[in-house]
């Protein structure tokens, strides 16, 4: 398996499996470099998609894992390379969210996520926030 950033030709794979966002906005997203993908030589095995809050804040947006591949640390990878990443940004704090009742939850406070509140998107539709510091090499 590598962790590896997602490009151009992933583009129709992505889209044919991610619900939430169309395939120009993945493209826009390939091209910025937010997205993290956990691969083998012939699939996709799983996805981080994050995007900035505030303009300057990194938040995991979408960390999905294919069902028949979870519980294999592939999630941990994923958020253990993006982590990486916004530390070479210059990144202090990073964030996540997830659907209020997503099993992706256990997984962010394994990793060190704080709680940091919920927010409604709708009647019914509420996402759990979670926050965690960064320490970079020279700390």
């Amino acid at each position: 398996m590598r962790i590896i950033l997602a490009r151009k030709e992933h583009l129709h794979t992505l889209s044919m499996r991610e619900r939430m966002l169309g395939s120009d906005v993945l493209l826009t997203k390939i091209r910025r470099r937010e997205i993290i993908l956990a691969t083998t030589s012939d699939q996709i095995l799983g996805w981080l998609r994050f995007s900035m809050l505030y303009d300057h804040i990194p938040i995991i947006t979408m960390l999905y894992v294919e069902k028949n591949q979870r519980r294999q640390g592939i999630a941990r990878k994923l958020v253990a390379r993006f982590e990486k990443r916004m530390i070479a940004s210059g990144a202090f704090v990073v964030m996540a969210s997830s659907p209020a009742g997503d099993d992706a939850r256990h997984v962010f406070r394994k990793l060190g996520y704080e709680d940091a509140g919920m927010i409604e998107l709708d009647p019914g539709h509420r996402e759990r926030l979670f926050r965690k510091g960064l320490v970079s090499a020279s700390d």
